[in-house]
């Protein structure tokens, strides 16, 4: 089964596409000049990579708030600014409209924790990167800060194609 997974930020968005058992490509959306021009630029990349894949589901996490009191066990979207989540929603939002309207059938949202627990980023993309064939090698000369959510949507696209 073909998967797009897509984890969605206001600064950049990555996206993934597996199928059973292979990473098939890699994509990211960015905000430059803005995080509608982002918004815009990801539902542009979603239709491309719809009309080359016959994705079958597409997995997009989308942020949560958690009550103050959790302290450093929060995600860092969790203790994010809460316009910066307002941003991340709209992001995810167009990412939705934009599956919906590609045709695909089955379309998961996930908060982080439903798709990679309670372990800490740092130690889960180590995971992501051990799990997912290729992928540490197409990344190796991708700029650090699109590593992050490139890895992410992997990982969701890895957790979802069986």
């Amino acid at each position: 089964m073909i998967v797009l997974g897509i984890d969605p930020d206001f600064d950049t968005t990555g996206l993934a596409v597996v199928d059973t058992h292979r990473l098939v490509g890699l994509g990211i959306a960015k905000s430059k000049p803005g995080f509608l021009q982002q918004a815009k630029e990801l539902e542009g990349l979603i239709d491309h990579i719809c009309s080359i894949y016959a994705i079958k589901l597409a997995v997009i996490e989308y942020p949560f708030i958690v009550p103050k009191g959790y302290g450093s066990r929060a995600s860092a979207h969790a203790r994010a600014n809460p316009n910066d989540l307002i941003k991340i929603a709209v992001i995810a939002g167009a990412a939705l409209n934009a599956v919906q309207r590609a045709g695909v059938r089955k379309i998961k949202l996930v908060t982080p924790s439903e798709w990679k627990g309670t372990i800490k980023k740092e130690i889960h993309q180590k995971q992501v990167l051990r799990n997912v064939p290729k992928l540490e090698a197409k990344l190796k000369d991708w700029p650090k800060t699109q590593r992050s959510h490139v890895i992410d949507a992997a990982g969701i696209a890895w957790k979802y194609r069986k």
